[in-house]
């Protein structure tokens, strides 16, 4: 019924951020033994690099992924982290970051709300997160995102 719909709906958002993940940093996003790694602009392969470029409009992407986690109390703690990694390589500079303080429907301020309230099943994305705030691109994200609220 309804739960397995919603079942289906949340691994094919977890496949779709995955698969959208690799199509930025390729082989290299994936870390051995379920490991996290923190990527940033500088792990993109070719592909990437012609990906990101090739973005006519990184608001509705960023608004895409972050309804993912939004719309979805039961998403996992990979898929939260996949969206933290695109969000931050989509916040390239202060423009994109206010873009994103500016999505509709308070969608930034909803995604953070929802970050503030995950209870993680693992302790590595925790450390994840935290190590994410020491990046310089990460400060103005971060910058930008505390204005927003």
């Amino acid at each position: 019924g309804a739960n397995e719909k919603r079942q289906k709906n949340r691994m094919g958002n977890a496949v779709a951020l995955r698969v959208l993940k690799c199509g930025f940093f390729g082989n290299s996003s994936l870390g051995l033994n379920g490991s996290i790694k923190t990527l940033s602009s500088s792990c993109l392969d070719d592909a990437g690099r012609d990906l990101l470029s090739s973005l006519p409009d990184k608001r509705s992407l960023m608004n895409s992924i972050t309804s993912a986690v939004v719309s979805d109390r039961g998403i996992s703690d990979a898929a939260i982290l996949d969206v933290l990694q695109l969000l931050r390589l989509l916040s390239s500079d202060e423009r994109t970051t206010e873009i994103f303080a500016s999505l509709p429907n308070k969608m930034a301020e909803k995604f953070l709300m929802t970050l503030l309230l995950w209870e993680s099943g693992c302790t590595l994305t925790a450390a994840s997160i935290c190590g994410l705030k020491d990046t310089e691109k990460y400060q103005g994200f971060y910058s930008c995102v505390s204005r927003a609220l």
